[in-house]
C-alpha cells in the first residue's frame, strides 16, 4: 500500500508542475498582448476595441478602451485548453495608460 501512495504523490506533483509551468506561459502570452496594446497606444494614439491572435499555443484576445483625459485601459485574456477540462488554463491582465 505504502509503494501505491508514493507513486500517487508522484503523479501529483508532476502535474502540479505542469499547471505552474502552462500558468506561467498563459501570463507571459497575456504580458504580450499587454505590450501589443501599449505598442499600438504610444504610436498611433489609438487601439482597436478587440483584437484576437495565437501566441505558443495561446489565445490572446486584447481589448483597448478610450477613457477620458486621453486615457486607455487595455485588457489581455489568454488561454487553452478547453474550459472545464483538465488542461485548461488562462490569465487576464489589464493596464491604463496614458496616450499623450
Amino acid at each position: 500500500m505504502r509503494h501505491e501512495y508514493m507513486v500517487t504523490l508522484s503523479g501529483v506533483q508532476q502535474r502540479t508542475s505542469l499547471f505552474a509551468l502552462q500558468g506561467a506561459r498563459a501570463y507571459q502570452a497575456a504580458q504580450g498582448g499587454i505590450e501589443w496594446g501599449l505598442y499600438r497606444v504610444l504610436q498611433a494614439s489609438s487601439c482597436a476595441a478587440t483584437t484576437s491572435f495565437v501566441v505558443d499555443g495561446f489565445t490572446v484576445e486584447v481589448g483597448c478602451q478610450a477613457l477620458p483625459n486621453n486615457v486607455y485601459r487595455i485588457t489581455s485574456k489568454a488561454e487553452s485548453g478547453t474550459y472545464g477540462s483538465g488542461d485548461y488554463v488562462s490569465r487576464r491582465l489589464e493596464a491604463k495608460v496614458d496616450g499623450s
